[in-house]
């Protein structure tokens, strides 16, 4: 016992990479269950509780100077366009020029929900925005970023002297989804549900301390194995239910034979 005892001690912080391995392959159609029907309910949780949206939007230039001497650019006048983008940006989702584009759209609908529709971002650190309008309806989307389009760039030179934004790419009307990313959140739903129950399966090896076989007694006692007592519990049982069985059947044999006599 006290060799038993002193193996079992220098075991306890031995983790067996093999061992989990094979747990997890045992148990190889329960991760696969799982992560697909993780997988499953992300997809279909998103199709019902997500909803549609469609962009559409239009790209600009930051001009940060309206009358030059010289027709070329510095890279002084494109850092200063860089500097610009933020201060565009607050003016864009500004009160006053969303409302103006709501009204000029003739669309039914609040500031406040538009505020967080409208999406301003700089691409590549160029000096050259992206105004994009986000909703559920597509049609709304189109009509809100262009009347963006035409309100933006008056305001932006009220404000703002000698300075004006000129358009590069306008408005354009898509059908095409923008979100939510079915594929992504059906990946992410799987992979959450696979990770899950891996670490529910290792986390089970390593608490069950059980011996199960002569085999796991000497390689974690380190102990060899002098004989082995079979279990005859379940042999006994299933011979009693054999027996069981075919007094039945003999039993319900002897029942016809008497009604035919």
């Amino acid at each position: 016992m006290e060799l038993m005892r002193q193996n079992q001690e220098e075991t306890e912080d031995i983790i067996d990479l093999g061992v989990l391995l094979k747990a997890l392959l045992r148990r190889w159609w329960v991760i696969l269950l799982t992560t697909i029907l993780c997988g499953g309910m992300a997809l279909i949780g998103s199709i019902l509780l997500i909803a549609p949206t469609y962009s559409s939007g239009f790209t600009a230039y930051i001009d940060n100077s309206k009358e030059r001497v010289t027709d070329s650019i510095s890279s002084t006048d494109i850092s200063a366009s860089k500097e610009l983008v933020s201060t565009y940006s607050a003016i864009i989702r500004s009160r006053s020029v969303v409302e103006d584009a709501i009204q000029k759209a003739n669309i039914s609908c609040t500031y406040e929900y538009m505020e967080d529709k409208v999406i301003v971002q700089e691409v590549d650190d160029t000096g050259i925005i992206e105004v994009s309008v986000v909703t559920e309806d597509s049609k709304m989307s189109y009509e809100m970023a262009k009347a963006l389009r035409q309100v933006t760039p008056k305001k932006i030179s009220q404000i703002i002297e000698a300075s004006s934004m000129s358009i590069i790419n306008p408005p354009q009307y898509s059908t095409d989804l923008y979100g939510p990313n079915y594929k992504k959140i059906t990946a992410i739903g799987a992979l959450i549900g696979g990770c899950f129950i891996c670490m529910l399966i290792i986390l089970k090896e390593l608490l069950d301390d059980r011996v199960k076989s002569d085999v796991d007694l000497e390689e974690r006692y380190d102990i060899p194995v002098m004989g082995i007592i079979h279990d005859l519990s379940s042999e006994h049982k299933q011979s009693n239910g054999r027996v069981w069985l075919w007094e039945k059947i003999r039993n319900k044999r002897t029942r016809k034979s008497w009604k035919i006599r």
